[in-house]
Order: structure tokens, then C-alpha cells, then sequence
């Protein structure tokens, strides 16, 4: 049976997860979808019902979109509407909403994740490219600082 409130663990203080998709937990999810939104939703077990977030699917009857803790990933969705919503409207939506409620701090995602996000729109481009060449520009100076320190080791090796 999976665990629904499902949260990286952080094992020995290796990596905190705080702030990234790996420290979020279900009801993360649930809490950031707007009120608006959850007009007309309900919950049958783990699944919450909701009409559709698709502008392009006007959902007026019954909810169509599920929402559900995965067995391997801490949420998952799907639209049983007659549009077969495609799942990267959602997505988007969801790493929106999370990252302006602050349940993920983008200085903390990996790079190819934040190129993910501004493929996406839910950043923008600029800050993208800020941040990894900000990134770069640390792992150059640190190659460099590291570069260094092992021609003076080597220089007093063959002084000495």
C-alpha cells in the first residue's frame, strides 16, 4: 500500500529536500489548487474529483479530473473528459501553483529541471538563464580555485 503523504526522507542529512518536487507531499498538491477551482469537487478514497482546469474543456456536469497519490510519485492526474485533456496542461498548472504558493523554491531545482520549467512557460527564460549561468560561473571559479591550490602543492612537492 502506498504512503500518501509521501516526502523524500532526508537520510542522514545528506540532501535537504525542503523546497523541491522530492520534499512535497500530496496534500502539497491539494492545498495549492485555487479555490475557484475546487468548486464542486469531492473525494471518493484517495481520489479527488474535480471539474476539469482545462480553459479549452468546459467541464458542467460531473468531474472529470482525478487527482491521486501514485504509487511511485507523490501525485498523479488524469481527465476522464470526453477531451482526453492532455497531461502537460496540468503539469504546467501544478508547477505554477506550487511555486507561487513557495512549496518549491526554484534556487534549490537542478538545472535541467528549471530548463524543464521554462520549456514549459512556468518560468521565465531570463530567470532561467540567470540562474544557471550564475550556476556555471560558480562551478568555473571552483575548478579554477581547485586548479590552483594543486600547482602549489605540486610546486612545493618538487621545491621541498
Amino acid at each position: 500500500m502506498p504512503n500518501y503523504n509521501y516526502a523524500a526522507s532526508n537520510i542522514n542529512d545528506e540532501f535537504d529536500t525542503s523546497g523541491t518536487f522530492k520534499g512535497l507531499t500530496f496534500q502539497d498538491y491539494l492545498d495549492v489548487i485555487p479555490k475557484p477551482l475546487q468548486y464542486g469537487s469531492r473525494q471518493k478514497g484517495h481520489q479527488h474529483w474535480y471539474h476539469c482546469f482545462n480553459p479549452d474543456h468546459p467541464d458542467v456536469k460531473a468531474p472529470s479530473l482525478v487527482i491521486q497519490p501514485g504509487d511511485t510519485q507523490t501525485c498523479i492526474w488524469k481527465c476522464f473528459g470526453a477531451n482526453e485533456c492532455p497531461q502537460n496542461i496540468f503539469t504546467k498548472l501544478f508547477n505554477t501553483w506550487l511555486i507561487q504558493a513557495g512549496k518549491i523554491n526554484i534556487q534549490k531545482l537542478p538545472t535541467k529541471t528549471l530548463e524543464g520549467l521554462a520549456y514549459q512557460g512556468v518560468i521565465r527564460r531570463e530567470e532561467y538563464f540567470s540562474i544557471r549561468d550564475r550556476r556555471n560561473q560558480r562551478r568555473a571559479i571552483t575548478l579554477f580555485l581547485w586548479c590552483w591550490i594543486i600547482v602549489i602543492l605540486i610546486l612545493n612537492f618538487y621545491s621541498g
